[in-house]
């Protein structure tokens, strides 16, 4: 399902069959291909300037251009 769109694309979570994570993806939207991904997402929110991820019991901020972790927060889940 569709998380949002930003400048640098669509953002796509995916869940498999029974499984609560998902892979949450930066898609072009002219292409379809993805900029990116990241799997074991349990809750995502995305903004103009930054996405944000629930995953591994820690609470994670990502670049929405690049994907790359800005900085994450242990949840003790």
């Amino acid at each position: 399902s569709a998380q949002g769109f930003t400048d640098d694309g669509l953002f796509v979570s995916t869940y498999d069959e029974g499984d609560s994570a998902s892979e949450l993806a930066l898609v072009d939207p002219e292409t379809g291909e993805a900029r990116w991904s990241t799997s074991g997402v349990i809750s995502s929110a995305v903004t103009e300037d930054a996405v944000y991820v629930v995953a591994g019991g820690d609470l994670r901020r990502l670049e929405p251009g690049s994907g790359d972790e800005t900085w994450s927060v242990d949840l003790d889940l």
